[in-house]
């Protein structure tokens, strides 16, 4: 059994290697001072203090300084272009690599003139600092790097962002309790949100779950319900906050309704994997209530009622659940293995979902046994999870 441990934690390590996100740092050689060639200027609004710094070397537009960016962009016609404007506009100015340093509150628009002609390989980098932009004209093809947490992290695509850290001063709590007893917790790397506990009006005359909107909006890949959660106790709201548009959506993600033609103004939301949730629950028994009328009236009107299906996965039930899909995803697969590995070497927590489902072995715990068992069945040396000997 050792022998086997051994190389299933050698196989992880090395996908763990391969697979490893590096830090955004410099995106060339250092080379000396005399080698460069660097041009500099200002371009803050209304006597804010920033400037650029272009590096002819490593083809990088750095912004520096506290405030906002100049306006360039007027509308869409009128375009004040800056010293700096790239592209086939310039002999000089070729930027691959975009940088907004700290302390830069806002970027006005996002044009063409920042980047390199040519975009493939370009980035752009923006700090927690910044809170304000617009992207509507931003090209193609950029890789955005930021802060999970950060106010750009939520102007973003969640499947296109690469993240660099977490934001000191989250712009929405990814943990925590109101006073009313609603809690969540928001894992940024696997988009997981587990909420729990009471959901009621506050004294701030909002439902608790109203303070992490975007998140399970847009940004959730999967919602875990634990089993103590209690849905708002306001007769007179409770229908229309749980169940229709403007509401908490919580159901809309599991029954899918009007998804079809919901999905290009929801982009994220279509992608909307699982909500998880424990039999006999209050949240499980409201849920088959009301797909059961949705069923028997809403999808009826649908064009296509057969596009619209649950998505409600109960965690104790073991028809039901897919053993080894630690990280919730609705697959079995490497990534699962490596999440598993870190859980027994202490590096990340699991929730109690997560738990009931990577017990691997059926053997009622998670041990580096798990492991093993699960990298067996990625291997195809064992047909089935769970699997005992």
């Amino acid at each position: 059994m050792k022998k086997a441990i051994r190389f299933s934690a050698a196989i992880i390590a090395f996908a763990m290697a391969a697979m490893q996100i590096t830090s955004f740092s410099a995106f060339a050689e250092e080379v000396s001072a005399e080698e460069q060639t660097i041009y500099t200027g200002e371009c803050g609004e209304d006597g804010d203090n920033i400037t650029w710094t272009y590096d002819v070397t490593t083809k990088t537009m750095t912004f520096s300084g506290t405030g906002a960016m100049k306006t360039y962009v007027k509308d869409l016609v009128v375009v004040d272009y800056p010293e700096w404007v790239c592209g086939s506009f310039s002999d000089i100015y070729d930027a691959k690599h975009v940088v907004f340093e700290e302390g830069i509150t806002d970027l006005k628009t996002i044009n063409d003139y920042f980047f390199s002609e040519d975009t493939s390989g370009c980035t752009m980098t923006v700090p927690e600092s910044v809170t304000s932009m617009d992207l509507s004209v931003m090209p193609t093809g950029i890789k955005m790097y930021g802060k999970y947490g950060s106010w750009f992290y939520y102007q973003m695509n969640p499947n296109i962002f690469h993240a660099t850290g977490v934001a000191e001063n989250e712009y929405i709590p990814s943990n925590g309790i109101s006073e009313t007893g609603f809690e969540w917790h928001f894992d940024y790397v696997t988009r997981i949100l587990t909420i729990d506990g009471t959901d009621a009006i506050g004294e701030n005359g909002y439902y608790a779950c109203t303070k992490i909107t975007p998140i399970y909006l847009y940004y959730a890949k999967t919602i875990v319900i634990g089993k103590d959660f209690i849905l708002p106790a306001n007769e007179e709201k409770d229908a229309n906050y749980w169940d229709v548009p403007g509401g908490s959506y919580v159901y809309k993600w599991a029954l899918k309704p009007s998804l079809y033609e919901m999905k290009n103004y929801y982009p994220y939301w279509y992608k909307m994997n699982m909500v998880y949730c424990y039999s006999d629950s209050n949240f499980a028994n409201t849920y088959e209530a009301l797909r059961e009328a949705y069923e028997s009236d809403y999808f009826q009107s649908l064009a296509y009622p057969d596009r619209y299906e649950g998505r409600v996965v109960y965690i104790d039930d073991p028809d039901e659940t897919l053993v080894g899909d630690v990280n919730l995803d609705g697959k079995v697969d490497l990534t699962d293995a490596i999440w598993l590995n870190k859980h027994t070497a202490s590096i990340v927590q699991l929730t109690d979902a997560q738990k009931a489902i990577a017990d691997c072995d059926g053997d009622g715990s998670v041990t580096d046994a798990d492991v093993t068992t699960l990298m067996e069945y990625l291997m195809f040396q064992i047909p089935s999870l769970p699997y005992q000997a």
